[in-house]
């Protein structure tokens, strides 16, 4: 605190000092110019000693202490400690960059111009770090616009920064109270985040004295006719003397110093300013000087070389850039290794290529750990030497949990310099396919330009790598989906490819093979190859790395307003896609295929061509023939019928749960989840148009075959594009023993867009060589993304994506609670899910198809580990660690011990109910202007919609507030001659592209609501009015209720506009026109299309009700919706109105009643219950009578007014259990 406050007080001295003689410093003589630069010395002094010297020999030291007691404390891994010592250690205070941001914001809502100018001249200083470059002024203005656009979102960084210190001490005090930590443990954190904040106070005081003290140097440069440049190499007595006597330095000197520069400190005492290395420095002092480095190529330099900090998590390996200024960043490379003595704000750009971070100096609270954690890369600080261990062009491994850089002998160097892509069987045709696409790169719409992609084949299996800087290439072309509109533009383009696709197979299976030359039979051939090389290339626009940018931005936003531990929760949940995918189709066709009472071998092969995909790997239409009536034998039509109807079901749910987050988060995180979530869909839809192919077009290659005389098989592994053009061409052929040689091992190399193919045993060399990098005898695990929350441990079974007759044998030794083990599911697959015990794949996100179903049955799954299917084998005992998403082997004595209690925990948590859902007849639509809530009952939907049938229902049996409803009827005649221009404008809707959906909607809201009323229904809607309010109070709620809304298959809930507290009969009537138009919202009528709810003789009714002024309210659910537990009412409370805790613009209180156990769950949002437990029961009670009433779980909105009453405000179906 005393160093602060040193710090500080030197830094106001200085600025108030030289703000007050620079306008005049070229009218004070050389003897004030002289005191003038004594002062700076004497203030800069100041602030380096109490701001550099303590801050490097304090934070080090109380990093660990604070570390160690944690540890000590709680025993919990590294990375919890680290994340708890990350929010210890935060600064209580903005830093300077943050208040000049902050002050940046205000200017920009005000819209001053005068004062942006003088903001640039108090903060054109904040890089100008030890004489760096200032920031250009234009930096300023184009933030200043940019803040100007959106003023809603600037006054919402205005917001969180000025409750910055509420914000952090709220979250401190949290953690301190979670965890119980002890007086000396929260002192620590303190000290350490304080320690944080003086180097912040220094960086201030050095940027700001540094630049002002350059103007002083201009000045000197000016009089003493040196250049300022070489000024930069002078000694402080030297400048002083220079002002004094005039003395300056010769060019030779300045020179050699720009060379070597070194300062040799004996007894206290600057000794001298020492050039000549060779002649004045020892051998000890020269080899110390001498920065030696581990040897360049000597694998004994391989192990750990240096540890400091683990201040960002995880494990990244790349190859080694060190930057010593900013000067070097032009050095930077994607996907590099950023060795730095420190890192500043201009080494932002930098940073921002990088895959890991690690400096000499810093802590946990320095710049480099600090924007490593945001952008969620590794990064190890303070290790003191790591500039001097390592060389430009090194590879190394940064573990940022452990806080250990290692260096890669050469072998696991050249190994790691590629990043597993994905394995499959497949034949030689689809993989060069692939590889061709790599360099083909559908360069209209998304070029990746990849230069180094290595395939193997071996094993019956082929493996993908690309190099560390093609997968940098490949997550920075992805960044053109965060531009507008450019995510339609690739479906577009995907749609051509599909089309064109289906076209070439339309033409070759229209075509009579046997009678064609081998030119018209090249001529299909070429065709065919080409478009499948499309597909296989606007496949890599919807893979993880193309998302990677996509899920980044999301996954920021998400980080700014959703509890840590309920993150990966609500990314999943919005991400996921709702609507029906090709593998959840393929199961309602089958359906529809086993319902008929004789299935012909036509209609198989019919449904096989449709779902080509599942058929990859397979050459004879009778394995496949074989197959599917197996599968026909053995369906269970019942179970089928289930299944189908948990899928539409779970559709719908995803639909409606990923509309209600949504609703609660910012507009952005819809867009970016929107571009995830339709990429995850056409991925599988794109997989027919590669995985596929070659099934569709077997004829072609049936025909091919027997014009070579080779085997099928043979054809499909050894044979390229380029061979089958040679022999139908020339009639050449691979020789048999290339063709062996290739089906034993294959290297398919593109290196600089050069290709390079080797077979046989030089093939095999190279494949060994490569995976030699990788031991994994050396790995204790395997690591990827949990899916889910469920741990469980079972036994390994490897299944790779191999053909249709292999997937039939494997599946049938595959048996109940097994650990599926795979590169990545394919859509067979999915028929064992309800045997798995657990899902481990190599590829994928939680988003992929394997996380979304596991998630839909609550199964154990890891996904993108990159290697299981090669670390497991068969038979291995496996424990699946959802906490930590690690997968290891363990001994069959854990496996005995662990296996039921890990299952059966599993099977607890659910208490899962299976509801039927209710079916309700409906009277047909009354015509009547006005229904009373007392003649409404549930059977009324078509007159009053859902909202109004429900409320009608309950209002004589609960406490309903009085009201009445404007039918649907009234809607109708109101709108009667938009009818036609609203359906006109609605078929034109380009649903993919949200900006047309905005406008056209905005455009049909705008026609309804400047329409004039009627008078006859006026009239009679302005008498019901009066008769409300004289019996019940001048204010009432306006809400809308349509006929497509709380449906026990789709809620709408949130879709259509509310108006509360409204008072007097002009707002009256615009408010039911507003409730009218909201119909119309795009989030409504995107909510209908995705649904498929058709817009013809869509309505809308209104509910007018008496405002009940609740002292709070809230949502009740009859069964948990989380974890589904029939025993469990979760009840949600805010104060104030029940819009509070639906829109999620409040946190609301959340209680979970065990109605078996009589006890309660609470999370409080406050500082004290908003509910009271006799309160809580209740509440609870009335809403299990509500849905005893319904017999249907119920979602109930209450409000509890100011005399103790609970209110009824709404009821409608639970639609996702």
């Amino acid at each position: 605190g005393a160093c602060l406050d040193k710090v500080q007080a030197a830094t106001e001295e200085g600025e108030v000092f030289f703000n007050k003689i620079l306008p005049t410093l070229k009218d004070v003589s050389n003897s004030d110019l002289n005191i003038i630069v004594k002062k700076f010395h004497t203030l800069f002094l100041q602030i380096q000693l109490y701001g550099d010297f303590t801050y490097y020999m304090s934070e080090a030291l109380l990093n660990q202490k604070l570390a160690q007691a944690l540890e000590a404390r709680l025993g919990l891994g590294s990375k919890d400690i680290q994340n708890i010592m990350g929010v210890l250690s935060n600064f209580d205070h903005l830093s300077f960059l943050e208040r000049e941001k902050l002050e940046l914001a205000k200017i920009a809502i005000s819209g001053d111009s005068l004062a942006i100018e003088i903001h640039i001249a108090r903060w054109r200083h904040k890089t100008f770090d030890y004489w760096g470059p200032i920031t250009p002024d234009q930096e300023f203005h184009d933030r200043f616009q940019e803040y100007q656009k959106d003023k809603q979102k600037t006054a919402d960084i205005v917001k969180k920064l000025s409750e910055y210190h509420k914000e952090q001490t709220e979250r401190k005090n949290a953690i301190i109270e979670k965890f119980n930590l002890s007086d000396e443990i929260v002192l620590l954190g303190k000290l350490v985040s304080q320690v944080g904040f003086l180097n912040d106070a220094k960086k201030y005081g050095v940027t700001r004295f540094t630049y002002l003290f350059d103007m002083v140097l201009d000045e000197i440069s000016l009089r003493f006719g040196q250049e300022k440049e070489l000024l930069y190499y002078y000694m402080a007595n030297e400048i002083e003397e220079m002002v004094e006597n005039g003395t300056v330095i010769s060019n030779e000197k300045i020179n050699k110093r720009m060379q070597w520069n070194v300062l040799v400190f004996e007894n206290g005492e600057n000794s001298e300013n020492i050039t000549d290395l060779e002649s004045r420095i020892s051998q000890d002092l020269k080899k110390f000087l001498s920065l030696e480095k581990n040897p360049a190529n000597n694998s004994k330099g391989a192990g750990v070389v240096c540890s400091g900090l683990p201040a960002s998590s995880g494990e990244y390996t790349g190859v080694v850039v060190t930057m010593f200024s900013h000067n070097d960043i032009n050095k930077a490379k994607e996907g590099m290794v950023l060795v730095s003595p420190k890192t500043t704000v201009d080494f932002i750009t930098a940073m921002y290529k990088s895959g890991a971070v690690v400096t000499d100096y810093g802590g946990l609270t320095s710049h480099p750990a600090i924007v490593a954690r945001e952008m969620g890369i590794p990064a190890v600080v303070g290790t003191g030497d790591a500039t001097r261990r390592f060389h430009d062009g090194d590879v190394v491994r940064v573990d940022g949990e452990r806080g250990v850089v290692s260096l890669l002998d050469n072998k696991t160097a050249n190994f790691s310099k590629y990043t597993f892509a994905w394995q499959e069987k497949s034949s030689f045709m689809i993989i060069e396919a692939n590889v061709r696409a790599c360099q083909k790169s559908i360069s209209e719409i998304f070029n990746v330009n990849f230069r180094d992609i290595i395939f193997f084949y071996r094993d019956n299996q082929a493996y993908f790598y690309f190099s560390n800087e093609d997968i940098a290439r490949w997550e920075e072309e992805g960044k053109k989906f965060l531009k507008a509109n450019y995510l339609n533009k690739f479906l577009i383009y995907t749609k051509q490819i599909k089309e064109k696709f289906y076209k070439v197979i339309e033409n070759i299976n229209g075509s009579k093979l046997s009678s064609l030359s081998n030119e018209e039979i090249l001529h299909l051939f070429d065709n065919y190859f080409s478009v499948v090389t499309d597909a296989a290339g606007i496949y890599l626009g919807s893979t993880p790395e193309a998302m990677f940018a996509t899920d980044r931005e999301l996954k920021k936003i998400l980080q700014k307003c959703v509890p840590k531990e309920k993150l990966d929760e609500v990314y999943a949940t919005i991400c996921a896609p709702s609507e029906i995918d090709f593998i959840q189709q393929e199961k309602i066709d089958w359906l529809v295929l086993m319902k008929k009472k004789k299935v012909t071998k036509e209609e198989l092969i019919k449904h096989a061509n449709k779902y080509a995909a599942n058929f990859f790997n397979t050459y004879s239409v009778t394995i496949t023939l074989d197959y599917l009536q197996q599968r026909k034998k053995n369906t269970d039509i019942d179970e089928l019928k289930k299944e189908v109807i948990r899928i539409k079901n779970q559709v719908r749910s995803s639909g409606h749960k990923r509309t209600v987050v949504l609703n609660k988060l910012p507009k952005q995180a819809g867009k970016l989840s929107q571009i995830i979530a339709t990429q995850a869909v056409e991925r599988l839809s794109l997989k027919n148009c590669w995985q596929g192919a070659e099934f569709l077009a077997i004829e072609l290659f049936i025909e091919i075959s027997r014009r070579a005389k080779i085997d099928i098989e043979k054809l499909f592994m050894a044979y390229g594009a380029g061979d089958i053009r040679n022999f139908l061409q020339k009639g050449n052929k691979l020789s048999n023993e290339e063709i062996e040689n290739r089906k034993d091992a294959l290297v398919f190399k593109i290196d600089a867009e050069k290709e390079k193919i080797i077979s046989g045993k030089q093939a095999q060399a190279d494949i060994e060589t490569f995976f030699e990098g990788q031991n994994l005898n050396d790995m204790e695990h395997v690591r990827g993304m949990s899916a889910t929350n469920v741990s469980v441990v079972g036994r390994a079974y490897v299944m790779l994506v191999e053909g249709i007759a292999e997937f039939a044998q494997a599946s049938k030794k595959f048996q109940k609670g097994d650990i599926l083990i795979t590169t990545m599911t394919s859509p067979n697959m999915m028929l064992l899910f309800e045997k798995v015990g657990g899902v481990v794949t190599n590829e994928g996100g939680v988003c992929s198809h394997a996380a979304v179903v596991s998630r839909e049955l609550n199964k154990p799954c890891v996904v993108g580990t990159h290697n299981a299917t090669r670390f497991f084998k068969t038979g291995d005992y496996v424990y699946i660690d959802a906490a930590s998403g690690e997968v290891r082997k363990v001994d069959k004595e854990f496996y005995n011990k662990n296996r039921y209690l890990l299952n059966e925990t599993r099977g607890q948590k659910q208490n899962i109910l299976q509801y039927v859902r209710p079916q309700i007849s409906h009277h047909p639509a009354k015509k009547s202007l006005i229904m009373n809530f007392a003649e409404i009952s549930k059977e009324d939907l078509l007159s009053v919609g859902g909202k109004g049938a429900s409320l009608g229902e309950m209002f004589e049996i609960f406490p309903v507030p009085a009201g009445f409803c404007l039918t649907t009827y009234a809607f109708n005649k109101f709108i009667k001659e938009l009818r036609s221009e609203i359906a006109k404008k609605l078929s034109r809707i380009n649903y993919h592209d949200s900006v047309d959906v905005e406008e056209v909607t905005a455009r049909i809201r705008l026609l309804i609501l400047e329409l004039d009323w009627p008078a006859s229904i006026q009239k009679d809607i302005i008498e019901a009015y009066r008769k409300l309010i004289k019996d019940h109070g001048i204010s009432v709620s306006v809400r809308s209720s349509a006929t497509a809304e709380d449906l026990p298959q789709a809620s709408f809930a949130g879709q259509q506009d509310t108006f509360l507290y409204i008072e007097g009969e002009e707002s009256f009537n615009q408010a039911i026109k507003g409730c009218f138009a909201s119909l119309y919202s795009a989030r409504a009528t995107l909510y209908r299309h995705k649904n498929n709810i058709s817009e013809k003789d869509l309505a809308m009714a209104v509910v007018v009700q008496r405002m009940i002024d609740p002292v709070c309210a809230g949502v009740g659910f009859s069964v948990n919706p989380v974890s589904k537990n029939s025993h469990e009412v979760l009840i949600e409370a805010a104060l104030g109105v029940g819009e509070h805790v639906v829109s999620g613009s409040h946190t609301p209180d959340t209680y979970v009643y065990n109605l078996n156990e009589d006890e309660f769950k609470k999370d409080i949002s406050g500082s004290r219950q908003t509910l009271t437990d006799s309160q809580i029961i209740e509440l609870v009670s009335m809403i299990k009578a509500i849905e005893k009433h319904y017999k249907y779980p119920q979602d109930v909105e209450w409000a509890l007014d100011r005399a103790g009453k609970f209110w009824i405000l709404q009821s409608r179906p639970i639609t996702t259990l």
